[in-house]
């Protein structure tokens, strides 16, 4: 005689279903952990692009003027400046810049900044608040009278203590 089994329904158990639930759960704290890493390096990422575009930008607004009479059109529109910062590439000194995000996000000039501004921060910065902070150092050539060395420190975030922000330096010379 043949002993013939009742047939069980194709299903899963539970522990099928325990354990599958077990490795899903363990994925998911393990992506979950990895979210702010990857946050993180998307803001650093943005902030490296920024400086490397403000650098860029004032770079070329040096060799766009005379060689005595650079200036940044800060505040306004393209062709409607609310603020002018003339200066001679010809002089040694200092020059401070505040940038910060227009209505389009794109960082532009918005006033000179001061020497105390940079060094510690702006926390109570005048609108509208600096996100970046550049200060373009100008050392004319001692022998050469039409050339210049021109050194940019841009930091992020400018309402941070300089020690505690992001920079890039730039250098270039400047010719008459």
């Amino acid at each position: 005689m043949k002993l013939v089994l009742p047939r069980r329904p194709a299903a899963f158990s539970l522990i099928e279903i325990v354990l599958a639930l077990g490795v899903f759960s363990i994925a998911i704290v393990v992506i979950i952990g990895l979210l702010p890493v990857a946050l993180g390096t998307t803001q650093q990422s943005r902030s490296e692009t920024a400086i490397a575009t403000i650098g860029r930008t004032i770079l070329g607004d040096l060799r766009a003027y005379p060689f005595d009479q650079v200036k940044f059109q800060t505040g306004g529109t393209t062709g409607n400046p609310t603020f002018s910062a003339p200066f001679s590439l010809a002089t040694p000194g200092t020059v401070y810049l505040k940038f910060a995000p227009d209505a389009q996000n794109t960082l532009r000039p918005v006033g000179l900044g001061s020497q105390s501004a940079y060094q510690g921060g702006a926390p109570n910065d005048t609108p509208p608040k600096a996100s970046f902070v550049a200060k373009i150092d100008i050392v004319p050539d001692p022998k050469n009278t039409s050339l210049s060395q021109v050194i940019v420190s841009i930091e992020h975030p400018a309402a941070a203590a300089e020690a505690n922000r992001t920079a890039a330096r730039f250098a270039t010379y400047v010719c008459k």
